[in-house]
């Protein structure tokens, strides 16, 4: 594992958060799959986010570490999601930065 002394450092933080997702060592918080249903964002989407997106912010409300890691959805819908990293990558919450995708119903209508 890559050491996390400097949680400013965020090309090793992503690196991390990375491997993490790769490994399958990932917990998804109910609130932020629950953010996922109502934004319209899916694994793709989230794995997409973190593949491709950057450290955007760090900050320590409790114990742990928090980033935010923005990018965008494997339709470009630009979004973002606040993680920590406890020995596994969690997922604290997933936001929505670009407008929502619709989705159609059977028979064409929006």
């Amino acid at each position: 594992m890559i050491p996390l002394e400097d949680p400013s450092d965020y090309r090793r933080v992503l690196q991390r958060i990375k491997t993490l997702w790769n490994e399958g060592s990932v917990q998804i918080l109910n609130h932020a799959k629950e953010r996922m249903q109502r934004c319209g964002i899916n694994t793709l989407d989230l794995q997409h986010l973190i593949r491709y997106g950057r450290v955007a912010e760090h900050s320590q409300p409790a114990e742990r570490w928090r980033y935010r890691v923005d990018g965008t959805t494997v339709e470009g819908v630009r979004a973002a999601c606040v993680v920590e990293i406890d020995g596994r990558l969690v997922i604290i919450t997933v936001i929505a930065l670009g407008p929502r995708r619709r989705y159609r119903r059977k028979g064409g209508t929006s």
